[in-house]
């Protein structure tokens, strides 16, 4: 039940502030969207290869947008 909406949502977000990353709870601040759905949402936008883990501080991964190569 993927709701493109919401991914595009996601990905502005990333792509408007990159290089930064940003945790689960600070795209569902920006997006308004539950943490539990950005969750859900980004790791299937990581398995497209549209975003990746930046770097995990203790238990937080923190997301950025996937830049594509040209």
């Amino acid at each position: 039940m993927s709701n493109p909406e919401i991914k595009q949502k996601i990905l502005k977000v990333l792509q408007e502030h990159y290089p930064k990353d940003f945790s689960i709870q600070e795209v569902a601040d920006e997006t308004g969207f539950h943490r539990n759905t950005i969750s859900t949402y980004l790791k299937v936008l990581e398995a497209e290869h549209k975003v990746v883990i930046t770097r995990t501080i203790k238990r937080v991964n923190l997301y950025s947008f996937l830049k594509q190569e040209e």
